[in-house]
């Protein structure tokens, strides 16, 4: 298992005595490939504990007007997502006011400065994204690529993330969105 840690900028946290924090914990394993062994990040399970409201969707047709996870209310939620490219040639993820932007013919991931790689296998996307207070993490390719990425919201930006096509159409073959509590305890 590793924790990782982000160093954010030393203005990235206004007002704060703090300007790093940790990443969420993975379970780091070796996997065989045609190039030898390979190592994967997946979360660890214990993401799961928790998880409380659960939204599904499949076969929903994205566009530049979409807006189908606009029920999720939370910043802090764990999505699992397999998304048909169709004709679309970007795919973005708003939350609260920062672009998350698949390129889906430069096959990679940008918000803000930063980048991922974000394959299209047989015509599809599939990735895993974990929503925090300010730290965005992607899991894709079976957990052979990740990508942290800074995440300031807009305080005034609407809760539910939107996500849309750009294009052309794209289609949600099935989306999991898990929403999560707080891993502190709560105060009495």
């Amino acid at each position: 298992v590793q924790q990782g840690w982000a160093k954010m900028g030393d203005n990235f946290f206004p007002g704060m005595p703090f300007a790093q924090m940790m990443n969420i914990p993975c379970e780091i394993t070796l996997r065989n490939t045609a190039r030898g062994p390979r190592l994967v990040w997946q979360p660890v399970r214990e993401i799961e504990t928790l998880r409380t409201k659960h939204h599904h969707l499949e076969s929903v047709v994205l566009h530049e007007q979409s807006n189908p996870i606009k029920a999720v209310q939370t910043p802090f939620f764990d999505l699992h997502s397999v998304i048909e490219v169709g004709t679309a040639t970007e795919i973005t993820l708003d939350l609260r006011c920062t672009p998350f932007v698949i390129d889906v013919k430069k096959l990679k991931l940008t918000s803000g400065k930063a980048t991922m790689p974000m394959p299209v296998r047989d015509g599809r996307i599939d990735f895993r994204l974990l929503s925090d207070h300010s730290l965005v993490e992607i899991f894709t390719d079976k957990g052979f690529k990740f990508g942290a990425f800074q995440h300031m919201p807009n305080a005034t930006a609407p809760l539910a993330p939107k996500l849309t096509a750009k294009g052309g159409e794209a289609k949600i073959v099935s989306l999991d969105v898990h929403e999560l509590k707080s891993v502190w305890p709560v105060k009495q």
